[in-house]
């Protein structure tokens, strides 16, 4: 993995580089510079549009028919994204971590972040029927992702399997940097889940007790611009159970999954960095 320092002598163009590089090489830490980081902020946290079922959170090949049936039946990924931001900036601050990160309360009450915010913009073809049949199987692009409320959202990384959430637009590396800049913190945490889905670790049918599952991947930079490290995981389902039929979960129990989606989530990345900072 290379590293590139961002500075008045260096381009946007040598970040975008630098960050596009991140998951394709061995190493995937810098412990040097993670062990400079005192505090972060997760400034980008990117899930689906929609909250559809998956018997596997890693693949997102989807044949049209269960498109069709998954989409009648989704969670809106807004919602998702935000209860989960919520819960996950929470709960990360039990475990343990050598570095504090702000909460996304602590993020919201931040005059100089909350001006960085430009919610999304569809085009006419996003807003029509084939956008969004199109966005059901993961074409590229904005439309393809959903952020927490008062997060920018920059599009959502299919790639699972490269570990690396950053998209690359110079647009949104800008706002990585002054995200940083604006909330004074040492780091931000790059988050995107494109395995986001319910599931069911006992269903007949698509009925059972549902849950969520997830297939995530997170990049820590530091206010340089530097890629310090990157991580990919996944989890099955949660602790947290609400009613499933025909695969669709009672929408008064989404915020229930999605809370606890989030707090699952913090204690995986969490074992992943503890382990990958104890490797020689």
């Amino acid at each position: 993995m290379k590293f590139f320092r961002l500075n008045v002598l260096f381009p946007m163009a040598l970040l975008a580089v630098g960050l596009m590089l991140v998951g394709c090489g061995k190493s995937e830490v810098n412990k040097p510079e993670v062990n400079k980081v005192r505090t972060a902020a997760v400034v980008i946290y990117t899930v689906p549009q929609d909250i559809k079922y998956s018997s596997d959170p890693t693949d997102k090949e989807t044949s049209l028919l269960n498109a069709m049936i998954q989409a009648a039946a989704a969670g809106d990924g807004s919602r998702a994204a935000t209860v989960s931001h919520g819960t996950f900036t929470e709960a990360l601050g039990s475990q343990s971590l050598p570095f504090r990160v702000l909460t996304a309360a602590e993020m919201k009450r931040n005059a100089a972040f909350n001006r960085l915010h430009q919610p999304p913009v569809m085009d006419d073809e996003e807003k029509g029927l084939m956008g969004k049949m199109t966005s059901m199987f993961g074409r590229g692009g904005p439309v393809d992702g959903a952020a927490p409320d008062g997060l920018n959202q920059y599009g959502l990384a299919q790639d699972w399997h490269n570990g690396n959430p950053v998209m690359g637009t110079p647009e949104e590396l800008q706002y990585i940097v002054d995200s940083m800049k604006a909330l004074n913190v040492d780091a931000a945490l790059v988050v995107a889940d494109p395995g986001y889905s319910f599931a069911c670790e006992a269903c007949v049918g698509g009925v059972g007790a549902g849950s969520t599952g997830s297939a995530f991947m997170v990049t820590m930079i530091n206010r340089y611009g530097d890629p310090i490290l990157s991580t990919r995981e996944w989890f099955a389902t949660t602790d947290e159970q609400a009613a499933m039929a025909a695969y669709a979960v009672n929408p008064l129990e989404h915020d229930d999954l999605f809370a606890e989606h989030g707090r699952k989530m913090a204690e995986v990345f969490a074992e992943s960095f503890k382990e990958k900072m104890a490797e020689e």
